[in-house]
């Protein structure tokens, strides 16, 4: 496979999830959500924690997951999601990463929440799953198709291990369809380059993409509105520990990678407050 990004490659984004565990785990997740996502922050949202859950809500109401159902988790970091499926919605849920730690953890998570006999958890690359055709009622992306380095052949793999009539749900990022300066491309790339994503795709490229690989009733919403407090919170951790990040690299206490997540995170947020990019919540049906 050509790959679209030069440095991107399955064994490096697993690399890199591996090597930011410990960032994510303190700044981020906690044992009750186990969350490696954004933030749906509705007029209700009490705290943090809160509105990665919401975010699932968000999510599985858009897709309509009945109990009894069949979900792919694709990407599904520690776990938490898998879990949250299989205890709110009754589904039976397999979950796929490129790294084996993470995988190793959510299995851990999974008997210590005894759903062993409702979900599994399998090292795999979703952009080529080994399953067998019509094998998911629905497929679920949480911020995790930002880094296959080809957007189609992902949704190409959906359509086929789909069954007919079943859903693709993706909560992600797109960038806007317009021409950015000089000075947003290097911050746009500044992220890229430092969180291991190749170059995100319009909206309306992405509708083209689904439509080419055979998914109809597509639709793909704005829902930046409702994650900007989640961006509001990494500025104002940014505010020390971007510098922090530099102090701890240079005393050799941090990882070039560990420094590279805090540097692109820094960028992914200035863009996003610039209005370079947005969320977006896409959900695409295979016909029956």
């Amino acid at each position: 496979m050509t790959h679209l990004f030069p440095s991107l490659t399955s064994q490096s984004v697993a690399k890199f999830y591996d090597q930011t565990w410990v960032g994510a785990r303190m700044n981020w997740l906690n044992e009750k959500n186990l969350a490696l996502h954004l933030g749906y922050w509705d007029e209700n949202t009490q705290n943090h924690s809160e509105s990665l859950l919401n975010m699932n809500r968000a999510m599985a109401s858009q897709a309509i997951i009945c109990p009894g159902e069949r979900v792919l988790d694709a990407g599904c970091g520690f776990g938490g999601t898998t879990l949250w499926l299989a205890e709110t919605c009754s589904a039976h849920v397999t979950g796929i990463n490129l790294s084996g730690d993470q995988i190793r953890r959510a299995k851990h998570y999974s008997r210590k929440r005894r759903l062993e006999n409702q979900v599994t958890f399998e090292q795999k690359n979703y952009l080529k799953t080994g399953f067998p055709n019509n094998s998911f009622d629905v497929i679920w992306a949480q911020e995790s198709i930002c880094h296959a380095e080809n957007q189609p052949m992902f949704l190409q793999e959906a359509y086929r291990i789909l069954k007919p009539g079943g859903r693709l749900i993706i909560e992600d990022c797109y960038l806007f369809n317009r021409t950015y300066s000089d000075s947003d491309e290097k911050l746009l790339q500044t992220w890229f380059s430092n969180l291991f994503t190749p170059k995100l795709p319009t909206s309306e490229q992405f509708i083209n993409w689904a439509e080419g690989s055979g998914f109809r009733q597509i639709t793909l919403e704005n829902i930046s509105s409702y994650v900007a407090p989640s961006y509001e919170r990494i500025e104002r951790m940014l505010v020390l520990g971007y510098p922090l990040a530099a102090i701890l690299r240079a005393l050799r206490l941090y990882s070039d990678m560990q420094y590279r997540y805090t540097c692109g995170m820094r960028a992914q947020q200035k863009a996003f407050q610039k209005g370079l990019w947005f969320v977006g919540l896409c959900l695409a049906h295979k016909p029956s």
